[in-house]
């Protein structure tokens, strides 16, 4: 059993005075969950050496950037805890004057705090996450489960974003269930909003395979009584999910819940435990998961109630470490803390955040910029928050936004609604484009002296302006979001024209192309934030989903400057500034700013014409065409200006989000793009189906000769958007590898959305796709090597269709008209 590790110094009876803290897990755990039970066991838990230690209460300042930590590291660090392994000290500061204390990420609430934490804020949160345990189920009339709701009365989302559960089954090393390849000890699993199934037991915590997730979504069905059953897009709560790869699944914090001290360090109360409600759910739901997968095999069919009553000592002796268990938390106020300074303690707190977070979890410039200026202006958070609440979401990360709001602050020419409003004097150049951490620290540390670095900063807190939380009217970046989500984003329950982009489009724009986004805020307030004609809006969008998708990477940037420079010249000269006087330059190999976007017809020809000439030359037994990219097609020498645009266009996976975004949209209700990390691992709620499956292609263990002519032709473009659909995570797995011909309508509908088709034409689109694996491999049937009939109607019907999707946005948004390509076709 480990000893105790208390203070090294004497406790003196005034806390700001120590240098260091000695923490339980209870401690910790207490500053981000307010809880009568748990307040009860901190005092009971504290080691005797502490009892006259009172009053830590740590929170996160503004400074701080939100929860970092993956699955996997609050997985690993919670089977550090239980194997009494070394998890380091915390760095508290006395709370910061200025500083706000940020909500918790686990409770959503913001406590008072009288400290600060500077370092250790990944492993407070993974903490609290272990005690954390929502309000429990009740069982409805139907016999099923309901849970409190998700929201309060003002319409604040107070849903569980993550649970903690601690698998209680495979433990021991020669149990048949323990998996192999992982250096875990103790199995627990985190469920998420993106993976309310949880993950896989690896110490990777991937993805679940396709198998258990729909497991998962049946059990939910069966068991959970849902407000939004049958409406196609069902939202799987944290709170009423159970993780699906876990024999014996409890939430940790039902465990520390019932914890109590003893004389061996800890105990459960076992009666009041197996009484509470979560244990009858977690029952119904294994046995409803288990009938369901098939495996009601010796240990699955053993309940969670059962079990824990006969395992009640090996549970003990797990959480046995836990009591003992002190961390250390280093009080640095004695260093730099001046009360007489509040300047002076916001500098070193930001200093300290920005040095300690450079060597631990990876934090980015725009992450750390964002600490910054909050660290010196905190008001900016609650204009964050407010649009959050008001859009039901942001567009992008709080730091890029922020980052963008002053950028758009710093280039405003001629404020909006508020010509009193401070602003930079006009300079030609942009200013700006590129901010260093150092400026920033610069503008907000300035003082009265330095008339320039004053400015700028005054610009920005007027860009920002949150005096009065209750009017917008003077909150620029607020009205500036809310005019492009009103004006160029497509919503699956308001305005819905045919052109603007799924909200997924948008975020990746600010995420992967933000100039193009910073333009959209500067044309707010262009516009006065005013309603544009249906002809604007399409001339806006044409222009930046070009930049976005076909503008070179390290020249998008180059491309929308120029079209912000555009509208602070103008405003600069008191002129209108007009939408149609917005151009791209002509693509070509003279700029070389983008791809030279041809014609639909005229990119259509070309590539129809290379197609049938390496079909012809396969089908006299010359040697296969090693095509890796449709681009392959263009053997006309005077189209080889399109070689650019076809190798983008065949991968670009986004123009199925832009022709399919009715179906998506309201397919993605509660899906969030404005966290990136959503778009990993396919946590996004659509995946890119192969119409023609990927294993008719597959070559495993097969020579060349196994192949026609034309095979490498025929996969290049069975691995394009071509032969592409976004489809529901469900239908695809459920599709799996079927054989085109085995389709529904309904599949096909969605695929050739991008056109409106009678059904006869429609019979005859599909039917290119309509092949089978054996038609992309030698037999009789196919003349020994020669293409067959079937592999050229796929291939042809695969480019027909690229090429429709491609049409579908370039004629819905006018993209001939943004710039002369005429002289390139």
């Amino acid at each position: 059993m480990p000893k105790d590790i208390s203070c090294n110094e004497p406790y003196s009876g005034n806390t700001a005075d120590q240098h260091i803290f000695a923490l339980t897990l209870w401690d910790i755990a207490s500053w981000q969950i307010t809880d009568k039970t748990l307040s009860e066991q901190k005092a009971s838990f504290r080691p005797e050496s502490l009892k006259g230690q009172t009053g830590i209460h740590a929170g996160l300042p503004t400074l701080q950037r939100g929860a970092v930590w993956r699955a996997r590291q609050i997985e690993l660090f919670w089977d550090s805890l239980l194997r009494s392994f070394p998890v380091g000290s915390l760095l508290l500061a006395k709370k910061i004057t200025g500083q706000d204390t940020r909500p918790s990420p686990v409770t959503g609430s913001a406590p008072e705090a009288s400290y600060h934490i500077l370092d250790g804020q990944q492993r407070s949160n993974a903490i609290a996450w272990g005690f954390y345990l929502p309000e429990q189920p009740e069982k409805n009339g139907k016999g099923k489960y309901t849970f409190p709701p998700t929201e309060d009365t003002a319409g604040k989302n107070k849903a569980a974003k993550s649970m903690l559960w601690l698998d209680l089954m495979p433990f021991d090393d020669d149990h048949p269930n323990r998996p192999s390849r992982t250096s875990r000890k103790y199995l627990f699993r985190l469920t998420t909003t993106a993976h309310p199934w949880g993950y896989s037991v690896d110490d990777n915590a991937s993805r679940l395979p396709y198998h258990d997730i729909e497991n998962f979504r049946k059990t939910y069905d069966e068991v959970v009584s849902s407000s939004n059953e049958g409406s196609g897009n069902k939202t799987y709560h944290v709170h009423a999910s159970v993780p699906q790869q876990a024999v014996q699944p409890i939430p940790m914090g039902l465990l520390m819940k019932y914890a109590k001290n003893s004389t061996n360090g800890i105990s459960i109360d076992w009666k009041n435990l197996l009484e509470n409600p979560w244990i009858a759910f977690i029952d119904d739901w294994l046995t409803c998961r288990n009938k369901i997968a098939g495996t009601a095999d010796k240990d699955s069919s053993v309940t969670l109630s059962k079990w824990l009553e006969d395992h009640q000592e090996k549970i003990i002796k797990w959480l046995s470490p836990l009591p003992h268990i002190i961390i250390p938390a280093i009080n640095c106020s004695t260093g730099f803390y001046d009360e007489n300074n509040e300047n002076s303690n916001v500098d070193n707190a930001a200093l300290i955040f920005e040095r300690i977070n450079n060597q631990g979890s990876p934090i980015s410039q725009e992450e750390l910029q964002y600490s910054l200026i909050k660290a010196y202006f905190p008001a900016v958070e609650k204009t964050i928050n407010h649009i959050e609440e008001k859009q039901k979401g942001l567009p992008t990360g709080e730091a890029r936004l922020v980052r963008l709001g002053v950028r758009a602050a710093l280039l405003t020419v001629k404020p909006a609604n508020n010509p009193d409003r401070e602003i930079l004097p006009y300079k030609e150049k942009p200013p700006f484009t590129h901010i260093e951490t150092e400026t920033i620290r610069s503008w907000f540390k300035g003082n009265d002296k330095e008339q320039n670095v004053i400015k700028e900063q005054n610009v920005i807190r007027a860009y920002f302006n949150k005096n009065d939380a209750s009017n917008d009217s003077n909150d620029c970046l607020f009205k500036a979001i809310e005019w492009i989500e009103n004006q160029l984003v497509y919503r699956h329950n308001g305005k819905k024209e045919p052109y603007t982009l799924h909200p997924y489009l948008r975020s990746s724009i600010a995420w992967s192309s933000p100039d193009v986004y910073l333009w959209w805020m500067l044309l707010a307030e262009a516009f006065n934030y005013g309603e544009l004609d249906a002809s604007e809006k399409k001339r806006i969008l044409a222009i930046s989903t070009v930049i976005h998708w076909f503008g070179y990477k390290n020249k998008k940037s180059d491309l929308a400057n120029d079209l912000i420079k555009e509208i602070r010249r103008k405003q600069n000269d008191n002129t209108p500034v007009e939408i149609d006087a917005f151009k791209l330059p002509q693509p070509g190999t003279d700029n070389n700013l983008m791809a030279f976007l041809a014609p639909p017809d005229a990119l259509l020809d070309a590539l129809g014409k290379g197609l049938n000439a390496r079909f012809r030359e396969a089908s006299e037994g010359k040697s296969p065409l090693l095509a890796y990219n449709p681009a392959s097609l263009l053997t006309d020498e005077k189209a080889q200006s399109y070689r650019d645009i076809v190798s983008i266009l065949s991968q670009k996976t986004e123009l199925l989000v832009y022709v399919q975004r009715d179906y998506l949209a309201e397919l993605a209700v509660g899906y969030d793009p404005s966290q990136r990390s959503l778009w990993e691992n396919h946590n996004r709620p659509w995946d890119y189906d192969h119409i023609v499956p990927s294993n008719f292609f597959d070559g495993t263990g097969s020579s060349k000769s196994d192949f026609i002519k034309a095979y490498y032709l025929c996969k290049c473009l069975q691995q394009s958007i071509g032969n592409q659909t976004a489809l529901s995570f469900s239908e695809n797995r459920s599709k799996n590898d079927k054989s085109p011909s085995s389709l529904s309508d309904e599949y096909w509908s969605n695929a050739f959305c991008y056109t409106k088709k009678s059904p006869d034409e429609l019979k005859t689109l599909k039917a290119g796709f309509t092949c089978e694996k054996n038609d992309f491999r030698t037999s009789p049937k196919n003349s020994g090597n020669a293409a067959n009939d079937k592999a050229k109607a796929f291939a042809e019907a695969a480019l027909n269709r690229m090429i429709g999707i491609y049409r579908k946005w370039y004629d819905d948004l006018g993209v001939r008209d943004v710039f002369d390509t005429s002289s390139g076709s």
